[in-house]
C-alpha cells in the first residue's frame, strides 16, 4: 500500500467514498500508523507481527458525517489464517468488516473463525457489511469450500453481491474477491480494474433514508463500454485487416508502430468514449491540487490498457510502459506543486511549515483500542 498511496488518491479524487477498505496492505504497525491518505484516517487495522505481508485496514474520509465506534468482539484474528479488522456504523445499526484470507492458510481454521465472529455479531443484533480477498473461487460451483462457505454465510442472512471476475490472467478468471451484505440493505455493487493491483476494486454504495432523500444531480462522464458485442467487432477487424504492410517492414520498432497504428484505430472504433449520465448527490471529492486533468485522463488509459492487455498480450509491453510513465508521474506532478508553492511564496518559512503540516495531517489517525483476551492494551 505504501507505494500506491499517490495512485489511490487519483481515484479517491473521482469518487467520494466514505470508507476505504485494504486487504493485503503489506504494511507492518509502526509504518502503516504513519502512512497518510490525504482527506483519510485510519480507523481500524490488524497488521501481522510473526512475519510480512497481508493485513487488513479501513480508512474513513474525514469529512464524512457517518460517525463510527470501535469493535468490540472476543473473536480474534488469527495471523497468516484469518486477518480482519472491523468498525461500528450506529446509523446503520451495522458493522463493517475486512478480512484477508491467505491461500496457504488453514482453511478449516479460517470457517471455524469467521463463524465464531459472525455469531458474535449476530448476538449484538447488528447488521453486517463484509469485504475482502477471500481466495475462495466463487465462480467454482463443484468446490467443497465454495459451497461450505456460501451455506455458513446464507445462513446469517448475508447475501454474495458478486459473481464475475475479481482476478484475470492470461489462462485464469476466478472470483476471490466479495462483498458480503446483509439482506436488510439496499445497495449497488461495481466491480472495475483500477489498474492498483492484480486483482479489481469493488465499490458498494448503500442506500439509506437520509441519501434517498438528499437531491440528486446529474453527473456526466466519459468512459469505454467494453461490452462483449464490442469485443467480437473488434476481434472481428483485426482478422479481416490486411497485415501486409506490417509483414514487409524490415525494422521491428517500424512494424510494431505500423501494427500500433491499426490497432489503435479499431480500438478507438469499437470502444469509443461515451457521455454517461450518472446520478449522485450533490457533494463532490476534493480533489487534490496537484492531481491534474492531464493525470486523470494518463490513469484512465492505463485502465484500458491493461484491460485490453489480458485479451490481447501484444500490449503487454505498451501497458507496462504507459504504467511506469503514469507512476513516475504521480510524483513529479506532486513535487511540481510544492515547489511551484514556494517558488511564489513570499515567506518561505511559513509556507514550508504549512506544506508540513498538511502532509502531518493526511497522516492523522484515529485512536484505535486493541484488546486481547477482552482486556485494552496500550
Amino acid at each position: 500500500l505504501s507505494n500506491k498511496v499517490l495512485d489511490v488518491e487519483v481515484v479517491t479524487c473521482k469518487y467520494l467514498f466514505d470508507f476505504l477498505l485494504f486487504s493485503e496492505h503489506w504494511q507492518p504497525v509502526d509504518k502503516l500508523l504513519t502512512l497518510g491518505i490525504s482527506d483519510y484516517s485510519l480507523v481500524s487495522y490488524f497488521c501481522r507481527t510473526a512475519k510480512g505481508h497481508g493485513g487488513t485496514a479501513i480508512f474513513k474520509r474525514n469529512a464524512s458525517m457517518i460517525e463510527t465506534t470501535t469493535l468490540n468482539v472476543q473473536t480474534q484474528p488469527c495471523e497468516s489464517h484469518v486477518e480482519f479488522c472491523g468498525i461500528n456504523i450506529p446509523l446503520l445499526n451495522m458493522v463493517l468488516l475486512v478480512i484477508y484470507r491467505p491461500p496457504s492458510g488453514n482453511i478449516n481454521l479460517f470457517l471455524d473463525i469467521l463463524e465464531n465472529l459472525l455469531v458474535e455479531i449476530m448476538g449484538l443484533n447488528k447488521n453486517m457489511v463484509i469485504c475482502g480477498d477471500f481466495n475462495i473461487n466463487f465462480l467454482d460451483n463443484t468446490s467443497l469450500t465454495t459451497a461450505i462457505f456460501t451455506d455458513i454465510v446464507s445462513s446469517f442472512e448475508l447475501k454474495i453481491l458478486i459473481n464475475e471476475p475479481t482476478r484475470i490472467h492470461k489462462n485464469s478468471r476466478s472470483c476471490l474477491d466479495n462483498f458480503l451484505v446483509s439482506k436488510v440493505f439496499k445497495f449497488d455493487i461495481q466491480n472495475q480494474d483500477m489498474a492498483l493491483s492484480d486483482h479489481h476494486g469493488q465499490t458498494l454504495t448503500i442506500y439509506t433514508l437520509n441519501n434517498c432523500n438528499e437531491n440528486i444531480t446529474p453527473d456526466y462522464r466519459k468512459r469505454r463500454l467494453f461490452s462483449g458485442q464490442s469485443f467480437n467487432n473488434f476481434l472481428s477487424y483485426l482478422v479481416q485487416e490486411n497485415w501486409d504492410q506490417v509483414y514487409q517492414c524490415t525494422n521491428s520498432n517500424e512494424a510494431f508502430n505500423y501494427f500500433f497504428e491499426i490497432f489503435r484505430y479499431y480500438f478507438e472504433l469499437c470502444f469509443p468514449f461515451k457521455t454517461l449520465r450518472i446520478a449522485k448527490n450533490g457533494k463532490r471529492p476534493n480533489k487534490q491540487p496537484w492531481i491534474t486533468r492531464q493525470l486523470v485522463d494518463l490513469k484512465n488509459r492505463v485502465i484500458d490498457y491493461r484491460i485490453m492487455s489480458k485479451s490481447f498480450p501484444v500490449l503487454s509491453t505498451v501497458y507496462r510502459n504507459l504504467h511506469i510513465h503514469y507512476q513516475q508521474q504521480l510524483v513529479v506532478s506532486k513535487k511540481l506543486y510544492y515547489d511551484n508553492m514556494l517558488t511564489n511564496s513570499s515567506n518561505k518559512m511559513k509556507t514550508t511549515w504549512n506544506i508540513i503540516n498538511s502532509i502531518k495531517k493526511s497522516n492523522k489517525n484515529t485512536y484505535i483500542k486493541l484488546l486481547k483476551n477482552g482486556i485494552e492494551v496500550s
